[in-house]
């Protein structure tokens, strides 16, 4: 995408910033999670390994931290773990194995969600585990212990619901069987209030899922490949309406995709400063760079004084208006900080020196905050340039559902 602004006697013309989306989508396949905001360019390509394979994710709706299941011993058991979305450190928190019902022994969670007890007011795992001989609907306090369980179906049923997500409002949960019906239960004992008129595929039935914002949504591959459809469903007739789908890279498309979790907001990323290529303005601290002006110069954009974050080309000097063009072309990873006024220029008759004040500068502009943006701008023919622009880094997400906030409470596992 480009944009084009004229800066010719300070007269230009804006473009208005690109809207994030309103979530962030996080899902995994095998040990390797993602995220999808709406913004980040496809393939998305990457991935946080967390060393573990990951049935089910969930964000405490209080903290914020991320909550991850993994199974182990060919699901004859589980762990839940807090795991840093950035790093993929994690953290463990208790094992669902450590309980043994009546029916049979423990298994792993194919989903889960947190529920807040209307009497106590705590936080409690509310879920579907995929236990042997039968599964169950069961619930846990956050320190691990069982508070509920129950059976669904009979023997070898076909009952647990990878795809689940918790109504608050309504108290319920909802889960697509292995059949392809969406069940909705009771809350507080898993008993079953309603069974939808339609079924789903059997890809969307061995999906993730999470209940957002008034939707029940599901992330599922629907042909085990290395595209990942997102849909809302209905729970009562059980119709799915595909609300988009992404590509992905590192994984190899050998499996569905399992843990799904939704949160509000886009995804936060770090922003730098970065200036065109040349001389520093001072020797002195601050690493500001202006470039002399070169007939179809092309020079690099560093953002935070090393990273690549795109090139500037300087045009010729168009002889009616006494003009040039600077073209911003930024690297696939980057983008403008969404905002006013990220991308600024002033322009040297002389060589400059101090400390340069980008909000000072001649000619502002706002550019739209997609990656891999390009824009060119119009500006009076001179001697120097000092081009600055507001990037963002796709590399480097900033605090999304945890980040640098959080706070190991176990020992950890990686």
């Amino acid at each position: 995408m480009k944009t084009t602004l004229c800066f010719a006697a300070a007269l230009f013309v804006g473009a208005a910033s690109a809207v994030a989306q309103p979530a962030s989508h996080y899902f995994t396949q095998g040990d390797l999670l993602y995220v999808y905001d709406g913004t980040q360019p496809l393939p998305l390509s990457n991935p946080v390994s967390l060393g573990f394979p990951v049935t089910a994710l969930e964000f405490h709706p209080v903290t914020g931290e991320l909550w991850a299941h993994s199974p182990n011993n060919s699901f004859q058991s589980g762990t839940f773990y807090t795991v840093d979305p950035i790093t993929g450190a994690s953290t463990m928190q208790f094992e669902s194995s450590n309980v043994v019902t009546p029916l049979g022994q423990g298994g792993a969670f194919v989903s889960f969600d947190f529920r807040q007890n209307p009497v106590s007011g705590e936080y409690e795992i509310v879920g579907f585990n995929d236990r042997f001989l039968v599964d169950t609907y069961e619930i846990y306090s956050l320190d691990g212990t069982l508070l509920y369980w129950t059976q669904l179906g009979g023997i070898f049923s076909q009952s647990n619901h990878p795809a689940s997500g918790y109504d608050a409002v309504n108290d319920v949960v909802y889960g697509v069987s292995s059949e392809g019906y969406v069940y909705t239960y009771d809350a507080a004992d898993g008993s079953i209030l309603n069974q939808s008129t339609g079924t789903l595929n059997t890809a969307v039935a061995s999906a993730g899922g999470d209940y957002f914002d008034g939707d029940f949504w599901a992330s599922y591959n629907p042909t085990r490949g290395d595209t990942v459809e997102f849909a809302t469903i209905d729970p009562l007739s059980g119709a799915l309406t595909v609300q988009f789908d992404v590509t992905t890279i590192g994984y190899g498309g050998t499996d569905t995709t399992q843990g799904y979790a939704v949160r509000p907001g886009p995804v936060c990323y770090e922003s730098e400063t970065a200036w065109s290529d040349g001389d520093r303005y001072t020797q002195r601290g601050n690493w500001a760079t202006y470039t002399e002006y070169s007939a179809n110069a092309r020079v690099a954009l560093y953002a935070g004084q090393t990273l690549l974050a795109g090139y500037v080309e300087f045009s010729a000097v168009d002889p009616i208006n006494n003009t040039i063009e600077i073209t911003v072309d930024l690297e696939p990873g980057f983008r403008f900080v969404q905002g006013s006024d990220n991308l600024k220029i002033q322009d040297y008759a002389s060589p400059p020196s101090g400390n340069p004040s980008p909000g000072q500068f001649a000619y502002k502009s706002e550019q739209s905050g997609d990656w891999g943006y390009s824009a060119t701008v119009t500006v009076p023919a001179n001697n120097y340039y000092g081009v600055h622009a507001d990037v963002q880094d796709l590399s480097r997400p900033c605090n999304p559902g945890g980040g640098a906030d959080f706070a190991p409470k176990k020992k950890s596992k990686k």
